[in-house]
């Protein structure tokens, strides 16, 4: 439910869940016609938040390398990766973890073992080895260097975490409801075509959405948030993210014939 609501927030560029691969594709065409195509970069950040799982989405191995090769190029014009996973996964370097995230040894390891091991391999001393960290207490690893710190849960009930971050999230929207939705911009290098999507019996069709009265739909939304269409920021979120979340709360069925 929460992952449907990010899609709202005016400063997100891509749907928050990718599940196929064909998704993953299009994303790095993304990336690469936005830095290697503008001279005036901008910030962004792709958050991945299961690498143990790239695997499903990464069945060419060629487009794992291109995003690796990406994320080296411009990590200082703009484009950030943030990673999280498993120490197993992560410690297996990759066309994409290689260049990326073990040639900067940048991270956070919530213990001593972590922060010591592949791929941020700190210099950690021998002391915090020894040691029992409170709940929450890890290291900062910058190019091998450790600092302390401490990471605090956002959440007060730990058993509403879903609804406390729909209302951050409907905050956010609130303040920044006057911010023009982000878009990426046009692709130079690589031609986007209409997909077919439905093949029967040999012949070819388009799918389409089904047809909704979308403004109703926002207000449903609006309602399911505790707050108004206007400061919920739906009204600038595009159909498709508004469907998603509409089918998330149960207001309309997920596939329609």
């Amino acid at each position: 439910m929460a992952v449907s609501v990010l899609i709202t927030l005016p400063h997100v560029l891509e749907p928050c869940e990718l599940t196929e691969p064909e998704q993953f594709e299009e994303l790095v065409d993304k990336l690469a016609n936005e830095y290697e195509n503008y001279e005036d970069s901008r910030q962004i950040f792709v958050l991945i938040d299961n690498y143990d799982d790239i695997d499903d989405l990464a069945k060419n191995k060629d487009t794992l390398k291109r995003l690796g090769n990406i994320g080296r190029r411009f990590s200082q014009k703009g484009l950030h990766f943030v990673v999280a996973g498993t120490q197993s996964k992560l410690r297996t370097a990759d066309d994409f973890t290689r260049p990326t995230i073990a040639q900067s040894r940048y991270g956070i390891a919530m213990d001593a073992d972590n922060a010591g091991s592949a791929p941020l391999s700190a210099r950690v001393p021998q002391s915090y080895n020894q040691l029992q960290l409170p709940p929450g207490r890890g290291f900062l690893v910058q190019s091998g260097r450790i600092k302390v710190m401490q990471i605090a849960s956002p959440y007060v009930d730990e058993e509403n975490r879903i609804e406390a971050l729909n209302k951050w999230i409907s905050e956010a929207m609130t303040l920044h409801k006057d911010m023009s939705r982000s878009t990426w911009r046009p692709m130079k290098s690589v031609s986007i075509q209409e997909k077919p999507e439905i093949v029967t019996n040999g012949t070819t069709a388009t799918s389409k959405q089904p047809k909704h009265d979308m403004q109703k739909l926002r207000q449903s939304l609006a309602e399911q948030m505790g707050v108004s269409v206007d400061e919920s920021g739906l009204n600038s979120a595009p159909d498709e993210a508004i469907l998603g979340m509409a089918a998330s709360y149960s207001l309309i069925e997920t596939t329609e014939e």
